[in-house]
């Protein structure tokens, strides 16, 4: 750091400190900074956000300010969850877990402080650092040192005795910051203390009593240093709110014996001595006066007012346990308790970033994982949900749902959960909804209010529910019930390989034969999902994966968060802006993406009366979504594409590649036009020049890639530009180098998944899922050419739509339940409209290349009183351009329950000539934002502004600067990260990096 931001930086903290008596809160780049240049002790607790633990001391540290203002001590925070640097920087001082708390005295000289956690002991050890170790003790002192420290520790040792008071004393120079020392060679003194000569007495300023170190053992820098920490730590002590802090600090589980009299304190407290002991580390046991603190009982799931009662408490997972009350509370019963708890849920002490260890259970139980902001559960429900128990016999089977929350803003601390969470679904089929919270969760809550419990989940067959759709992976052993590690890996190398196979064959109509390999393609993965099938019998996932059974899925959740939040019922509070939510509760509030829209049609359908909200964005037509090849689905995907030569032209050269000076759309076009051509009538061949890698682009690979930049053109049109204008002008090793751009357009998920998603299983969901829904399709080549045929009047993009359809031809796995249109009375082929209890709200985009315009109005139509916004831009969803109307409109109607109009379009009228809300976006490709680099870090564009764009930045500070960052967020994990191609090569697949 040079000098002038030195002294700026001492400058700024130096006016807050003498502004106001305040805990200052520093980045971790600015901790270092800081100590480098501050002469003084400062105390920091390192934290991070949700932490239960961290927020308890923030009152502490605000009354330790006060107490050390006098003394050039600093109290400060260090949040080590902002970025990557503070995580490394906290790193870097040996942080493992929050809140830490260290003391500095220059950067390079620190320590962490283990004393307790009240803000006297804080500032009494802040102070004595730069005192004596030791003080002479004397007469007229004494009382004054042992009132001076929580514990006062006083030797009596002559003189003479030289290793006996080196021991004391080099006891004392590594303690003194946690406890005063006295040393004194009186022995009058002592014998006036009741202390034995030498001796040691340690004096209790909480409970005004002395204990001597016992004379059998002999007095080392070790014994005494233990007999400390004992009498600092008991294994089990008296817990009230000013001992809480202290208690708590020793083990991340407590034990909380909830007594009424002094005789049961006693019988609880001796009598568990041997059990503390055992579990010391892991669970710190303590006793309450249930008469003074019985009310927060009603917390850990306890019956108020039913005395002696026992409960342990989590609080890194903030998860609790009760020992049911209906049991008499003897020592054996809670030894029994707490052994059942650490042998089958190890869950209680650990955090995991995974869910393979985590119990599966009927009801909701959390635990903290994949770092301090999420909460993992494994929820059991039917597979078969047409059998409710195992009492239906043996053909019962569950299927373990992983969900995912990410609480609202001091939920965890307070207990004050939402009465309804907010249930996310990315779209797919087989989108993992885990992945996108662990991602995006705190953009979701941008919107929907920081507030609100964000939730979601993988559906069955999905991520990390299990059991997984998976056709390639076969028990070697021949039992389905025998799947290993290598039985999986061996099934996923089969399945690369398999797509490595059918690389060349490319889209249907890039050769003669391509349609008939692709379709014999799709037939022998149906035959060997269907091998599979019969493997498993009743217990295959693959005939329970249609969408009436995750929106049933679904209805388990939020059942399941009603009973847990019955545990904290005596607590639970609206939320800030939650008035109308308080009418949500047991309704399910929603928001899904493109096949999350189906999701969401079929629960509403299904459960009318079960909706709180529910907005369906980039909106499936679920009439036509049965259907293999539904030309209707392409309506407006030409127009979109269309579209990029309009916006390339007017960008010119300087920021479109493609185009050149003088250009209109139809030029551009022309150009386009020749390049694709040239590349259909030759691939190129060459060597990656990065990996020295052989590498082929063939015209398939292209088009596939430009289909997949129509659902996000701001973010795809430039760089398809860019590549088209390397195919133009012959640039062949730009356009290799290129590659993995092209492939991070239309990959769904690499086959080498990374270390952080152990447990996580891509599988075959999506067709499964798919062909599930759909009609049973078994096409003959000619009958699959009439359908291409048909494709192709509506598109240029049929040969790639073609993919979405084939891999269900010849499926032959018969699914449970019959589709939603021929079991419910007012389903997708009735005319009638199906009444909710709260309107759901519809959104979709002007031109959307696969969920059209139309088919948002047709589905707002046949749900009575449900919203629609146009959103007048081009993509699929409304993430796909940010525009601060749409967010706020779906913001209001998630927040305040304000629902925008109905459509309304008379017979004959034109489809964009209706009656409904319409939203401008506010970027458009090449013109992302109006100078997107407003947004610092989401963009990383760095010249400066123009007298224009910096009103348009005050503009959009105005109308919340946060909500668009998190909105681009969203977008751009969108365009490459959701399982969310239905016309993706798998062939392309195999060839992602």
């Amino acid at each position: 750091m040079n000098f002038h931001l030195c002294f700026f930086f001492n400058l700024l903290h130096y006016l807050r400190l003498t502004q106001a008596l305040d805990v200052l809160n520093l980045s971790g780049a600015e901790l270092r900074d800081f100590t480098e240049s501050y002469h003084g002790s400062i105390f920091v607790e390192f934290w991070a956000s949700p932490c239960l633990a961290c927020d308890y001391l923030d009152p502490v540290l605000e009354q330790t300010v006060h107490l050390v203002s006098d003394d050039n001590i600093l109290i400060v925070k260090v949040q080590c969850d902002n970025s990557n640097e503070d995580r490394d920087m906290c790193r870097s001082y040996g942080v493992t877990s929050k809140p830490t708390l260290m003391v500095f005295n220059g950067p390079h000289q620190y320590q962490t402080y283990v004393g307790r956690q009240r803000a006297n002991s804080i500032s009494w050890f802040m102070k004595r650092l730069n005192r004596p170790s030791v003080i002479e003790i004397t007469k007229e002192n004494i009382d004054h040192v042992k009132m001076s420290g929580d514990l006062a520790v006083i030797g009596f040792v002559d003189d003479l005795d030289t290793e006996a008071k080196s021991e004391f004393l080099s006891t004392a120079e590594s303690l003194h910051g946690i406890h005063a020392f006295g040393i004194s060679s009186s022995r009058d003194l002592a014998s006036s203390e009741n202390a034995s000569f030498p001796g040691v007495m340690v004096y209790n300023r909480d409970s005004d009593s002395a204990i001597s170190f016992p004379t059998s053992m002999t007095l080392t820098g070790q014994s005494l240093g233990q007999f400390l920490e004992a009498q600092n730590h008991p294994l089990i002590r008296e817990i009230d709110f000013d001992t809480f802090d202290d208690y708590r600090k020793s083990a991340p589980v407590l034990g909380l014996i909830f007594v009424q009299t002094k005789a049961e304190r006693l019988h609880f407290t001796n009598s568990l001595q041997d059990v503390a002991r055992r579990y010391q580390g892991r669970i710190t046991f303590g006793t309450v006066d249930a008469d003074q603190f019985g009310a927060a009982s009603v917390k850990l799931g306890l019956t108020y007012g039913k005395w002696p009662a026992f409960a342990v408490e989590n609080i890194l997972d903030d998860a609790v346990y009760p020992l049911d009350q209906q049991i008499v509370m003897t020592v054996p019963a809670i030894e029994a308790f707490v052994l059942s708890l650490v042998n089958n849920s190890a869950s209680t002490v650990i955090e995991f970033d995974n869910y393979v260890d985590i119990p599966s259970s009927t009801t909701l139980q959390w635990h903290r994982c994949f770092g301090e902001d999420f909460y993992c559960a494994k929820l059991e429900v039917p597979m078969n949900h047409n059998l409710a128990s195992e009492a239906d016999g043996s053909d019962y089977s569950i299927v373990e749902l992983a969900i995912i929350m990410l609480p609202g803003i001091n939920h965890t601390a307070n207990r004050n959960y939402s009465v309804a969470p907010l249930i996310v679904n990315p779209g797919g089929p087989g989108g993992s909804g885990v992945e996108f919270i662990r991602n995006l969760g705190h953009a979701i809550q941008e919107m929907a209010g920081h507030d609100r419990d964000i939730v979601s989940f993988d559906p069955r067959g999905v991520g990390y529910t299990k059991p997984t759709a998976d056709c390639y992976t076969f028990p070697t052993s021949g039992s389905s019930s025998a799947l290993g590690d290598s039985d999986i890996m061996r099934g996923q190398f089969n399945r690369l390989q398999f797509a490595l196979s059918n690389e060349a064959v490319g889209l249907v109509n890039s050769t003669e034969s391509a349609l008939m390999q692709r379709d014999s393609a799709a037939r022998a993965v149906a035959q060997l999902c269907k091998q599979k099938d019969d493997l498993d019998g009743k217990r295959s996932i693959l005939r329970h994966l249609n969408t009436q059974n995750v929106a049933r899925d679904m209805l388990y959740i939020v059942d399941a968060w009603d009973d847990w939040l019955e545990t904290f019922k005596a607590h639970t509070t609206p939320q800030m802006n939650d008035k109308v939510m308080e009418r949500s509760k047991g309704m399910l509030s929603f928001l899904g993406f493109s096949y999350g829209t189906l999701l969401g049609a079929t629960f509403a359908t299904m459960f009318p009366d079960r909706i709180g909200r529910m907005v369906l964005d980039g909106v499936v037509d679920a009439a036509s979504s049965n259907i293999a090849f539904a030309p209707g689905t392409l309506e407006d995907a030409d127009t979109v594409y269309d579209l990029f030569f309009k916006y390339c032209a007017e960008a010119g050269p300087r920021k479109c590649a493609i185009a050149r000076d003088g250009d209109h759309a139809h030029d551009v076009a022309r150009r386009v036009a020749a390049a694709l051509q040239s590349l259909r009538e030759q691939s190129l061949v060459g060597v990656h020049a990065a990996t020295k890698t052989p590498s082929i682009i063939t015209w398939s690979m292209l088009k596939g890639a430009i289909f997949g930049s129509l659902y996000s053109p701001v973010t795809s049109f430039p760089l398809i530009a860019q590549i088209y204008d390397y195919l133009h002008r012959g640039d062949h090793n730009a356009l290799h180098a290129s590659i993995p751009q092209l492939h991070s357009m239309i990959r769904q998920q690499s086959y080498c998944l990374p270390p952080t998603q152990h447990s996580f299983d891509l599988g075959d969901a999506q067709n499964s899922i798919r062909c599930s829904d759909q009609n049973r399709l078994n096409a003959t080549i000619p009958e699959l050419l009439q359908s291409f045929e048909s494709l192709s009047r509506v598109s240029l993009f049929a040969d790639v739509f073609m993919n979405v359809g084939l891999p269900c031809n010849g499926w032959s796995i018969p699914s449970i339940d019959s589709p939603l249109r021929m079991t419910v009375p007012d389903g997708w082929k009735e005319t009638g409209q199906t009444n909710t209890s709260f309107p759901l709200l519809f959104v979709s985009n002007t031109h959307d290349p696969i969920t059209p315009l139309r088919a948002g109005i047709r589905m707002a139509q046949r749900f009575y009183g449900a919203g629609f916004i146009e959103q007048e831009g081009e993509g699929h969803c409304s993430i796909a351009e940010v525009s601060l109307c749409t967010v706020s409109k779906v913001r209001a109607y998630f927040r305040d329950g304000i629902v925008p109009p109905a459509p309304r379009l008379k017979d004959g009228q034109h489809v964009r000539e209706g009656l409904w809300d319409r939203c401008e976006t506010n970027e458009r490709p090449w013109q992302p934002l109006h100078a997107q680099e407003k947004l610092g870090s989401v963009c990383g564009m760095q010249r400066p502004w123009t007298s224009s764009e910096l009103d348009e930045a005050k503009f959009l500070e105005q109308q919340n600067i946060a909500l668009v960052r998190a909105w681009k967020n969203v977008q751009e994990y969108m365009v490459t990260e959701t399982i969310e191609r239905p016309w993706l090569d798998i062939t392309l697949m195999a060839n992602s990096p």
